[in-house]
Order: structure tokens, then sequence, then C-alpha cells
């Protein structure tokens, strides 16, 4: 959806909040389920601010906590700043049963500091 400004995509936004997103739960039961880790990811509103999130649920379902995207493109085929705020989390390294596992975002890719950041914290 982040190819053009349309402002009816903001109601599509969901919370952050661990029982108000019921996907969340959904895929919280899921990694239970197949004793797997499951990095969800989603369009992310909180209060009048919005991000692109990952929470990170560990495979006994457990939610680990969450990233949000640092690094915000905007160019042809990319609107991703009239969507998104940077995030506030700083780069974030998961312990889970299965190891330690960092998360970047698409564009934080392109950014070293991200892959270094992770390294440094163990993933």
């Amino acid at each position: 959806f982040c190819k053009e400004h349309n402002a009816e995509h903001f109601s599509s936004a969901l919370s952050g909040e661990i029982g108000s997103n019921p996907y969340m739960a959904q895929f919280s039961n899921l990694a239970k389920e197949l004793n797997v880790v499951i990095p969800f990811s989603f369009f992310e509103r909180s209060n009048q601010v919005f991000y692109n999130t990952v929470v990170m649920l560990d495979s006994n379902g457990e939610v680990l906590g969450k990233y949000r995207k640092s690094h915000i493109p905007t160019g042809p085929g990319y609107q991703e700043k009239y969507y998104f705020s940077p995030g506030d989390t700083g780069f974030k390294v998961f312990q889970t049963r299965k190891g330690a596992v960092g998360v970047g975002i698409c564009w934080d890719q392109w950014f070293p500091e991200c892959a270094r950041c992770l390294a440094l914290g163990g993933a």
C-alpha cells in the first residue's frame, strides 16, 4: 500500500499492545503449536504515530518484544514517509529459545550500522 499516498490506509493500522491485536494472538498460537519463532510484521498505530513494526514471537508463543523500522525511504514506488515514522526502539536482538535473532526491516538492511548493532548485540 505504500506505493501511493492514500489516507484510507491509515485505518488498517493495528495496535501493538499485547492482547489488542487479533492477528498477533493468532500468530503467537501458531508459533507455540509449530514450535517455531515468528517475526510478526504489521502496520502499527501507537496513539497518533504509525510505524512499520515487527513483534518477535518465541517458539512457546511468548511475545519477546518489538522493533520499529528505523530507516524510512521515500521515492518512486516507496512513499513510506507518508505512512511511517522512524522507529524509536533502536536495533534489537531477541533471545529466543532457538537462538539470538536480530531484526532489520526492509531498507534497514542497506545501512551498515544495522548489521553492526545486531552483530554486537549477539545476533
